[in-house]
């Protein structure tokens, strides 16, 4: 079988296509209703359970940096070093409530100005 060339160029190996995961992007209100609704959970835990809370603060910061922050947040080419994004990535981690709410807040002011 040939191949004809144009039909061959036209389907380039070097294009790139947004994998799934960059596809899937979330609003500025879908992160604000899951950050308030993990700070309502948290806050529910703490009342039943002192050493269970420490577990759930630990668990609700990976799934903000793994599900919240990376559908929130498109880095730029420039700033998409393994540095910086592994210290956003840790820092959202250890302290979620408020570097989720800073950064919450800077998406909010931004979308209204």
């Amino acid at each position: 079988m040939s191949t004809d060339p144009v039909e061959a160029a036209s389907v380039s190996p070097l294009q790139e296509t947004p994998s799934p995961q960059e596809a899937k992007t979330m609003s500025v209100w879908q992160a604000w209703a899951w950050y308030l609704g993990c700070i309502a959970f948290f806050a529910i835990v703490i009342q039943l359970s002192g050493l269970f809370a420490f577990n759930v603060y630990f668990v609700i910061g990976f799934f903000m940096s793994r599900f919240v922050m990376r559908r929130l947040v498109e880095w730029h080419p420039h700033y998409n070093t393994l540095h910086n994004v592994v210290s956003a990535k840790i820092w959202m981690f250890l302290l979620w409530p408020l570097n989720m709410l800073v950064l919450l807040l800077k998406f909010s002011l931004n979308s209204v100005l």
